[in-house]
């Protein structure tokens, strides 16, 4: 309930509500929720086709069979093989809209110089990212549409500290489970 609370009235929910162009947030989201309802309640003819519906929306649902695993994982211990099989459609599609959403970007211009990162400026992108997202999460001040990018330099020791503390607290976080 804390969780839905937060996202129901969190400052930063305000771009999905007020943007036109930020509605498949919520679409994502809606349809996300009910795949994972339709398969907790071992529904997978379901789950599948809301999955697509998600996926549609937003290609970033496509993280949601992975998740299914974690679940898994986390009630039994373990994962097996039968939990893996009826997932297959669903890693699937993920992925075949995982490569179409990334031909359509390119196709609209987010290649070259500007979207060309090395693997370890893109650790450093995703740290970052991490502890960035999570700080307008507990303090949403100076919330925007865009924000200014960052300059990366792999190079630079400071610049891995925000890598470096998203994985200790993600261990921290495990190892306190």
């Amino acid at each position: 309930l804390l969780a839905a609370a937060m996202f129901a009235i969190h400052p930063v929910q305000t771009e999905t509500v007020a943007w036109i162009t930020e509605q498949k947030n919520l679409l994502s989201v809606l349809f996300s929720l009910l795949t994972l309802h339709a398969w907790l309640r071992g529904g997978i003819i379901a789950a599948t086709v809301l999955f697509v519906c998600a996926m549609l929306s937003k290609s970033t649902a496509a993280v949601l069979p992975a998740v299914f695993l974690v679940i898994v994982w986390w009630r039994k211990g373990r994962i097996e093989r039968k939990d893996i099989v009826p997932l297959l459609p669903m890693f699937a599609i993920g992925v075949s809209m995982g490569l179409l959403t990334a031909a359509l970007e390119r196709l609209a211009g987010a290649e070259g110089a500007d979207w060309s990162f090395s693997p370890a400026e893109r650790v450093l992108i995703a740290g970052r990212a991490l502890l960035f997202y999570a700080g307008k999460l507990i303090a949403p001040f100076e919330l925007s549409f865009i924000y200014p990018r960052w300059e990366l330099d792999a190079w630079s020791l400071s610049q891995w500290a925000f890598p470096l503390t998203a994985l200790t607290m993600l261990l921290l976080l495990f190892a306190y489970r």
